[in-house]
């Protein structure tokens, strides 16, 4: 039982929110969406200068499995919420995880880790902004692209890390291109993945550009080592698993260009931790950063709802939760994007809370690397 002194004492407790006006000036992006975790909203370019992290929304939606020769896009239809094949929606995603991090709100707590340790607060050692949406051509893949390398690089310009919301798989290609024109270095690549994803991406035989050639969700790694300072022999995949929407040939060039591949099965019998202390070990070697691509599809569909292709016995989200917390403390990372969530998918909310908890994940790793000084890159 307390004693006086105890009740005392905890009468005393300073609850004081980080920000004193926590829930009155909310930042917003446009309309009822909130800058993610309520961090400032930067405008302009020039409002990036100095930080440490911009969060960006890249809503672009190509085409759709299984029907590649069409392009449905972000103005093309609504989500269908029950059908199983050819879901769409990842437009909706950059927005949807914004909505669905407000419990992570930093005007209440400054972003209190306590797993980290016990006075550990990720605004005290790193500072943010959310960059909004990139506005684009929603039928035009090459409008999408221009603008979404344009608006990352005022990112990495600035000095900061771009946290990317996707959107389908095709947006991973800008934020590295944008990454690799405007620093020096190598970039090595870690994918989170139920699919390889390396499509032919280059010239067609015929004069006209197609689905398959242009910029898409299958071929944005052909394109990433075509024209950035990326090599495959950098290039790890995580959890890739059989299904109509991979094919013997996929292995069969991921293993001739030098992939590292751990599949779903590799990562439940080696132990996540074991897979990324490989999987850093490939990604660092020679390199000066890391990206990270994560596909929802990697993940089991149960932990991790909101899928655009689910796929049973993925990685548990617990796992993919350990993986990022690892690599973010681990190496010198460059970007991050989440890809393939489809909102209306999901169930109460779920995949979405997942998903803003998996970028405060990333958050805390860069914060403590800040607060450690900690600059190692990789295995020391």
């Amino acid at each position: 039982m307390m004693d006086d002194e105890m009740k005392k004492m905890w009468s005393e407790m300073d609850g004081t929110p980080y920000d004193s006006m926590a829930g009155i000036l909310r930042p917003r992006i446009h309309s009822d969406v909130p800058s993610f975790i309520d961090v400032p909203v930067a405008y302009e370019a020039s409002d990036l200068e100095g930080l440490d992290v911009g969060f960006i929304g890249l809503p672009f939606e190509g085409w759709i499995h299984p029907a590649p020769m069409q392009w449905p896009t972000s103005g093309a239809r609504p989500a269908d919420p029950d059908v199983l094949e050819g879901r769409s929606g990842a437009w909706d995603a950059p927005d949807y995880i914004r909505k669905c991090a407000v419990h992570y709100s930093i005007c209440t707590s400054g972003g209190f880790c306590p797993e980290v340790a016990g006075d550990f607060r990720i605004c005290d050692h790193i500072t943010m902004a959310d960059y909004r949406n990139v506005e684009f051509d929603p039928w035009d893949v090459e409008d999408f692209s221009k603008k979404a390398i344009e608006k990352v690089a005022d990112i990495v310009k600035g000095g900061a890390i771009p946290l990317i919301f996707g959107g389908d798989h095709s947006i991973s290609y800008p934020p590295v291109r944008a990454i690799s024109d405007n620093s020096d270095g190598e970039i090595g690549i870690i994918l989170f993945d139920g699919h390889y994803d390396n499509m032919y991406g280059g010239d067609a035989p015929f004069p006209e550009k197609n689905a398959v050639t242009r910029l898409n969700s299958g071929n944005q790694f052909y394109k990433i080592f075509d024209t950035c300072k990326a090599h495959p022999k950098n290039m790890v995949v995580i959890g890739v698993k059989g299904g109509a929407a991979n094919m013997m040939s996929w292995h069969e060039m991921a293993v001739k260009l030098g992939y590292t591949i751990f599949t779903n099965e590799d990562v439940e019998d080696l132990g996540i931790k074991e897979v990324m202390r490989q999987a850093i070990a490939v990604a660092t070697k020679d390199t000066d950063k890391v990206y990270c691509s994560l596909d929802v599809d990697a993940c089991d569909p149960i932990s991790f709802p909101a899928q655009k292709y689910p796929d049973p016995f993925g990685i548990p989200a617990r796992d993919i939760r350990t993986a990022l917390r690892i690599l973010s403390r681990e190496t010198n990372l460059c970007g991050f994007d989440m890809v393939c969530l489809g909102p209306a998918y999901d169930n109460r909310n779920d995949g979405g809370q997942t998903a803003a908890k998996l970028y405060i994940e990333i958050l805390k790793g860069l914060a403590y690397r800040k607060a450690y000084g900690i600059t190692t890159h990789g295995p020391e």
